[in-house]
């Protein structure tokens, strides 16, 4: 019997709060978003975890200036790995019904999350 360990993180949280569901699950409502990000107006991945996490968002700055909005290259694979995770955050938040950054345990084959500390 294996061990699935998680820690959410308030990043985790961020994001899965930034998600916009309505691109999701109905794309066709967002005509001008381009559907390749669940998050705010639809800039890169990257620009837009970005953004929620380091910066301003996207529509508080003008047209201008968002190409200066850069990124280390340590930002960005923490970005990615963030985004990779939102799955198993998302469900560590829906199964134990709360948004408590902290570490979660689970067996293997199982998605019953318990909160370690």
């Amino acid at each position: 019997m294996s061990i699935i360990k998680f820690n959410l993180t308030k990043e985790h949280i961020a994001l899965i709060k930034a998600i916009d569901w309505k691109t999701i699950a109905f794309p066709h409502l967002k005509q001008e978003v381009n559907t390749n990000t669940p998050f705010t107006n639809g800039e890169s991945i990257t620009q837009d975890i970005g953004l929620i996490l380091f910066g301003k968002r996207y529509d508080e700055i003008t047209p201008e200036h968002k190409e200066d909005v850069k990124y280390s290259q340590e930002e960005i694979t923490h970005m990615k790995k963030l985004y990779e995770e939102l799955p198993l955050a998302l469900s560590i938040c829906l199964y134990c019904n709360d948004f408590e950054p902290g570490e979660y345990k689970t067996k293997s084959y199982l998605r019953e999350w318990t909160k370690i500390n």
